[in-house]
């Protein structure tokens, strides 16, 4: 055997001994990558190191091992919240999911592109919101899907809602009194839909009739709902966004209502869909607990 020979012997075991050692290095390093498992998936390291970053870059001032809970704690629920929604045959691709996020955050004045380059900027790799976007989409559809037929609003659940709205609501609201004492029905009518008619604004009501012996302004600042009297208290509650209520009148007085603030006033289905959703936000925490209290949750070396 020649000295080529012997040579070129020695350089094909060296290169498989080198291929041997290299496979088994790269097979550790994958393996070296699995922090924990749940109900058999998978999460690894670069997921793990990926997630505390985009947390770090949300929450600049968190301690480091308040990141690292977090990160595991949002990662095993959204794992858990990916896999029960693919086994109801629920999914959705990145791009489906940038341009949700991209909706999104032109509502704001911004977009994904710009998110994203911030992102990538403090080193933190967009994949990771895509992913968590991806997870709690998912989980949002499969809570819809399964449980929103146990969803129950009912009319005296949306009037206490709106009764809890306007509780927090302050009012500024104008009365104006006039007296039907020393003048002429036909003029007091004209008086009345001069008023209605000419109205522009609070403020110029008082600017307008200060003169007027028989009308007696009242201007109520930041007040509650229920300071307010009745028959406007009510009118008020079921018509939030009118300025000007019809007068009120008795044989001594003529009573104008001026809501000088009018506020969006919600639907009962705007107030039903609210209530829905927030029984399916309680529905989903209180599934995802009970899911990830039965599921075998493995933590490995990290």
């Amino acid at each position: 055997m020649g000295i080529k020979t012997i040579y070129k012997n020695k350089v094909i075991v060296f290169a498989i001994i080198l291929f041997i050692l290299l496979t088994n290095t790269v097979k550790s390093q994958i393996i070296s990558k699995i922090i924990l498992l749940v109900n058999g998936l998978p999460i690894i390291e670069t997921d793990f190191q990926e997630r505390s970053k985009y947390i770090k870059f949300v929450n600049p001032n968190a301690e480091r091992d308040v990141i690292s809970r977090a990160a595991l704690k949002e990662l095993v629920d959204e794992a858990i919240m990916k896999s029960e929604a693919e086994k109801i045959g629920l999914s959705y691709s990145d791009e489906q999911i940038i341009i949700t996020l991209d909706d999104t955050l032109k509502a704001q004045g911004a977009s994904y592109e710009e998110y994203a380059g911030q992102l990538t900027e403090a080193g933190v790799d967009p994949k990771t919101i895509i992913d968590q976007r991806k997870s709690r989409k998912l989980w949002q559809d499969y809570i819809g899907r399964k449980y929103a037929r146990l969803a129950n609003v009912t009319l005296e659940d949306i009037d206490k809602y709106r009764n809890s709205l306007l509780e927090r609501e302050l009012f500024h609201i104008q009365t104006m009194t006039l007296s039907t004492e020393n003048i002429d029905p036909m003029e007091l009518m004209d008086l009345v839909n001069n008023i209605e008619n000419n109205f522009q604004s609070c403020s110029q009501n008082l600017f307008s009739y200060k003169d007027k012996t028989n009308i007696d302004i009242q201007d109520r600042i930041d007040i509650s709902i229920d300071q307010i009297e009745e028959p406007f208290n009510t009118m008020i509650r079921y018509n939030l966004n009118t300025f000007l209520f019809p007068p009120q009148a008795d044989t001594e007085q003529i009573k104008i209502y001026i809501n000088c603030t009018p506020k969006k006033s919600l639907t009962n289905k705007v107030i039903e869909n609210i209530l829905i959703a927030d029984q399916l936000d309680n529905y989903s925490t209180k599934i995802l607990r009970d899911i990830i209290q039965d599921s075998n949750i493995e933590y490995k070396n990290k």
